[in-house]
This record gives structure tokens, sequence and C-alpha cells, in this order.
């Protein structure tokens, strides 16, 4: 959990939005515990989630990069192993690994996430390497 000057809560390391939720009133109490003043009326807004997932199957990044060149790729090897890959439609961002794991973050919602997973998924079936 990371709290930042501006009053706003980040939280890691949730499985579930609602633990999230959970552990962002919990804060909030204890805060209150020490005399700080938190709003009767805590709103807690889901901005990002990141999800991840493993296709249990190695993946040829540079083969990736070529058939995907004219979307949103960013692969460079040598400065960092993965492929990322921005999903404009749904303002996600995936991190494509050689090992299979993909890393999805930007999704305002577990429907952004998934969703973003399943088109990757297609794509990457659709040009052979899935």
């Amino acid at each position: 959990m990371v709290i930042l000057e501006t009053g706003k809560v980040v939280c890691t390391g949730a499985k579930e939005i609602s633990e999230a939720v959970e552990k962002i009133k919990k804060v909030a109490n204890q805060l209150k515990k020490f005399g700080l003043k938190i709003k009767k009326d805590l709103e807690v807004k889901i901005k990002n989630i990141t999800v991840t997932t493993n296709l249990k199957k190695d993946l040829n990044l540079e083969r990736i990069a070529k058939s995907l060149l004219f979307e949103e790729v960013d692969y460079h090897p040598e400065s960092f192993p993965g492929l990322i890959y921005q999903m404009d439609d749904l303002h996600t961002i995936l991190i494509i690994f050689n090992t299979g794991k993909i890393v999805c973050t930007g999704g305002k919602n577990i429907d952004d996430a998934t969703n973003s997973i399943n088109k990757i998924k297609e794509k990457l079936t659709s040009i052979g390497v899935l």
C-alpha cells in the first residue's frame, strides 16, 4: 500500500477488486485513529488494474514483432526482454514475454483486461505463433 501526499492511495497485490477496496478502507480507518481527517463518504475508484496470465507456451517475440509491425508494438530485446503491445481500442498495454507470460495493465476493470488478453490470443493464433 502506498499513500501519496495528495491523499491518494495505491493498493498493490490484491487478487480481487473487492480485496483492494477492503484494504484501502482498513488503511483509512487506521489513519483516522492517528488523528488524520478522512472523508466520511470515502470513495474508492479503480483507476488501473494489472492482470497476468500464462499461455504456457514459448513465444517467438521477434516473429510477433515482425508480424504486428504496423501496429503499436515496441520490441527492443537488447534493453528489455518483453514485447510491449499497446491496445489502443481498450486503452491497455500488454507486455508479452517469450515464456508465454503476459502482463496486462491500464484497464479500468477486469473486462478490459480479459478482452485485451483474448484479443492478443486471437492475434497470436492468426499469425501462427500460438
